[in-house]
């Protein structure tokens, strides 16, 4: 756990304020949209009362869109869609930062690496765990690229369905692989919303085994409430 650090202002512009449960038992939502005068490094920061759809200062071509924390009382999800407004694909690592109500860094954990198309966008979902007692109050996304990376193999993703459950709904589909060799450990993520569109639940899972030109079931746990639609990704 990195040692806790006051937030500075090079890092980040902007108070940040807690979005309320919609009603008793749904999960909390914390939303981040860049900041007045942020840096650049596709900072993201947490704010209330204020467009959740607004960009991120691009880093190099590469921004994060969309970043919010989802707190269920079970686990924290941090979410987000990485951009690659590049021409070539590359494959980008989003560090997220949480700090508590007085600025002081908490949490500072790197996603699994995102592949990301060229002039495309890709889906991350990653754990958050802040210590024991203290309580998340804003978060920021760095993103980190990497030389451009070949495409990846084409897959698509099917027949989805979406089962309900007061605490660990399920969303699951087919995926399907348009790549010519086996794909393994294929990892599936989502982000769900409900009516009102505003994200309720998120999750990710893995795929053992996607044979060649053929498809497999996904099935992904989700934390939070039943939602009415869901976004998947696949990073094969």
């Amino acid at each position: 756990m990195p040692a806790r650090r006051r937030r500075t202002p090079e890092l980040v512009a902007g108070a940040a304020l807690l979005l309320g449960a919609c009603s008793a038992g749904s999960p909390e939502v914390l939303v981040a949209r860049a900041a007045d005068g942020a840096a650049e490094g596709g900072t993201r920061t947490a704010t209330a009362d204020e467009d959740p759809t607004a960009q991120a200062a691009p880093s190099e071509g590469i921004r994060v869109d969309g970043l919010g924390l989802l707190r269920t009382g079970q686990l924290d999800l941090a979410f987000g869609t990485v951009v690659n407004a590049t021409a070539a694909p590359s494959t980008v690592g989003v560090t997220v930062l949480t700090y508590d109500a007085e600025g002081l860094l908490l949490t500072e954990d790197t996603t699994t690496e995102v592949d990301v198309p060229a002039g495309g966008e890709s889906l991350f979902v990653a754990d958050v765990v802040a210590p024991e007692g203290a309580a998340v109050a804003s978060l920021d996304a760095r993103v980190g690229g990497a030389p451009p990376a070949p495409e990846p193999p084409a897959v698509t993703l099917e027949n989805q369905e979406i089962e309900a459950d007061p605490l660990n709904p399920v969303v699951s589909g087919r995926l399907t692989s348009g790549h010519g060799d086996d794909l393994t450990a294929v990892r599936v993520s989502a982000v769900c919303a409900g009516p009102d569109g505003e994200p309720v639940a998120a999750g990710y899972g893995h795929v053992p085994l996607v044979p060649a030109g053929a498809s497999a079931r996904y099935e992904i746990t989700l934390h939070g409430v039943t939602p009415d639609r869901c976004r998947v990704v696949a990073a094969p």
